[in-house]
């Protein structure tokens, strides 16, 4: 997450409450037809959609603006709710129905424009006398890596029970039974207090938190109270003395710390719950996002007519992929998915298990690029942000520069014991870490 992708979904939270109370309005009564099963309403058929991803953000190609016009890629964001670019709405002549005032969650008022959209369709569901705010989106591509058009939120995901599956890239609307293991189930909030995105509450210790659902989120951010509770420490000085990470940050003082617990699955600090689950803390945030770290090994369902959240464990990991070498090295259009394996890995003979030794990753250079192979989900690395398919710019101590990620770093375990020259110029193509 970046300072400019931050800003925009605050102004984005704040115009929740509008959008309730103009999408009330009886001439906006919306209509949903899922088109496949020829039926109108929510219930009528479950459909999976593959999602687009690049490093840690999930999108839908191929959603239709208006009953006509090109297809367009949209970021998949819970924790937002629907915009579309200034580009998209100048191409369809969309225009502003009016020009709102939106506070967000940290008092800053913005100007907004927002459109009335007649259809908005993707994966074969249609709905029908939606809204979206118009924002400029160009500013983001350098954050999200991918060009998008627009933002799927929670205004229009909120007539399904969806589930989200990151490690499949895949995003199912009214979802049949997969056999997957239920881990905790919750009451779904969605109001005032979330402002109307899907959030949950629990309960940890002595000390209930919030928690909004923030599928556009790689890092969970909470609030100061709760940060330092979770933390276990009486001051935030303890916690920065673990480790501030403000290079990686969306403000300029970002703190982070490893819980040893997941409050989603827990409600007692059990150190065996989930050891080394991610949290930051940014000084003005008066909210707890719950963002994609908090999933790991799990899949989410939000089932919002029956108004619960449920979490599923993961049966089985899926096979590893390596990376076709005649392949691009990034999706050149928004129709092709970039997909990579997220499963922990093995290190040769030669390496030990022991993490102060291997963070757990390996490197792959080809046509002078060095990309992430394949990552462990259990290093600090992961934990980091590191991902598979990201492109590497050098390897220095317990630093990994990434490509896109302007001054931000990811830490290891322990100093490198390799370093990125080793693939220059020898048989030597892959390096592990």
């Amino acid at each position: 997450m970046r300072k400019g992708l931050v800003m925009l979904r605050r102004e984005l939270a704040g115009l929740f409450m509008l959008f309730a109370f103009w999408m009330c309005d009886c001439n906006a009564i919306q209509t949903i037809q899922l088109i496949r099963g020829g039926e109108n309403g929510a219930g009528a058929v479950s459909v999976s959609i593959p999602l687009l991803r690049n490093g840690y953000h999930y999108a839908l190609p191929g959603v239709r603006v208006q009953d006509s016009g090109p297809n367009y890629t949209f970021l998949l964001d819970t924790g937002a709710h629907n915009v579309i670019s200034r580009e998209l709405a100048h191409d369809l002549a969309i225009p502003t129905a009016l020009t709102v005032e939106s506070m967000d969650s940290n008092e800053v008022v913005s100007q907004v424009d927002m459109a009335r959209l007649s259809s908005l369709s993707f994966a074969g569901i249609e709905i029908r006398e939606t809204a979206a705010a118009m924002m400029d989106l160009r500013k983001l591509d350098p954050f999200l890596e991918m060009p998008v058009d627009g933002i799927l939120g929670a205004n229009s995901l909120r007539f399904f029970a969806i589930r989200f599956r990151t490690y499949r890239s895949q995003l199912a609307i009214n979802p049949e039974d997969f056999l997957t293991r239920l881990r905790a189930e919750y009451d779904l909030q969605l109001g005032l207090s979330t402002s109307f995105r899907p959030g949950v509450e629990a309960e940890v210790g002595n000390r209930k938190a919030l928690l909004i659902l923030d599928t556009g989120a790689y890092i969970s951010i909470l609030d100061r109270e709760t940060f330092i509770e979770w933390c276990k420490s009486d001051t935030l000085s303890e916690v920065e003395g673990r480790g501030g990470v403000g290079a990686f940050s969306t403000s300029e003082n970002l703190l982070y710390c490893e819980l040893s617990f997941n409050p989603i699955l827990t409600s007692t600090h059990d150190a065996t719950s989930q050891p080394g689950w991610p949290v930051y803390l940014r000084p003005d945030s008066r909210e707890n996002l719950l963002g994609l770290t908090a999933l790991d090994g799990l899949e989410l369902e939000i089932d919002f007519p029956k108004n619960k959240v449920r979490f599923f464990q993961i049966q089985a990991a899926p096979a590893a992929k390596s990376i076709d070498p005649k392949a691009p090295a990034k999706a050149s259009s928004r129709e092709t998915p970039a997909l990579s394996a997220e499963t922990p890995i093995s290190p040769s003979a030669s390496q030990t298990l022991d993490r102060n030794f291997y963070p757990g990753f390996t490197l792959h250079k080809e046509n002078g690029t060095v990309r992430v192979l394949r990552i462990n989900r259990k290093s600090r690395a992961y934990a980091n942000g590191l991902r598979p398919e990201m492109e590497i710019l050098d390897v220095d101590g317990t630093e990994v520069r990434v490509l896109g990620l302007t001054g931000s770093i990811v830490l290891l375990e322990s100093k490198a014991h390799g370093s990125l020259k080793v693939m220059d110029g020898g048989s030597s193509k892959q390096i592990d870490y």
